[in-house]
C-alpha cells in the first residue's frame, strides 16, 4: 500500500532548495544580493516565562528565519554570527572577548528557521579584581538576540525578576 506522502526526499524537493550542500542551492544563494538576503532575515527571542525568582534558571530561545522562498547566504561583520545579551552584556558577562576582524557566514535554506536554545543560570559574570557571578537583581531586565549583519538585527524581550 502506498502512502499519501512523497516517495522520496528528492520528489518532495526536486530542485534541492532544502539541501544545504546541493550545488544548485549553493549557486542560487550566491546570486541573491547581500542587501536582499540581509533584509529577508528576521530574528526573534522568547523566554520560557515573563517573571523569575532571583537565581532561577532562564530558558532563552532565539529564532533566525529566512523569509525568502530561496536559500540565502549572509556575510556577517564579525566572527560571531549571532548571540544574546542581558542588559547589554554579551552572554551576560562583563568579560571582554577578543574578536579578530573577520567575517562569518549564515546560510539558511528556503524558508528555514534556525532555532538556538540557551539555558542561562540567571547570573551575571562580573570581572574586577576577581571574577565572580552575581544573581540578576530584582527588577526589569532586557534580554536581546542579535545577528551581526552590517546593520545589526536585534530582537528584545523584557523579563522581571521578583523576590
Amino acid at each position: 500500500m502506498q502512502g499519501s506522502g512523497p516517495r522520496s526526499d528528492r520528489e518532495a524537493d526536486p530542485f534541492g532548495f532544502d539541501e544545504p550542500t546541493n550545488v544548485f542551492t549553493r549557486g542560487v544563494s550566491q546570486i541573491i544580493p547581500q542587501w536582499l538576503a540581509r533584509k529577508s532575515v528576521t530574528v526573534s527571542i522568547q523566554t520560557d516565562k515573563d517573571h523569575y525568582a532571583v537565581d532561577e534558571p532562564i530558558k532563552i530561545t532565539i529564532l533566525i528565519r529566512n523569509r525568502l522562498p530561496v536559500p540565502i547566504r549572509i556575510l556577517t561583520t564579525q566572527t560571531r554570527a549571532w548571540g544574546w545579551k542581558v542588559d547589554g552584556l554579551v552572554d551576560a558577562s562583563e568579560e571582554i572577548y577578543y574578536q579578530p576582524k573577520s567575517q562569518n557566514v549564515i546560510e539558511l535554506r528556503a524558508g528555514e528557521t534556525k532555532k538556538h536554545a540557551i539555558s542561562w543560570d540567571g547570573r551575571i559574570k562580573r570581572v574586577d579584581d576577581r571574577t565572580h557571578w552575581e544573581p540578576l537583581s530584582r527588577g526589569i531586565h532586557t534580554v536581546t538576540a542579535f545577528v551581526t549583519t552590517p546593520v545589526v538585527k536585534t530582537a528584545s524581550k523584557e523579563i522581571e525578576v521578583r523576590s
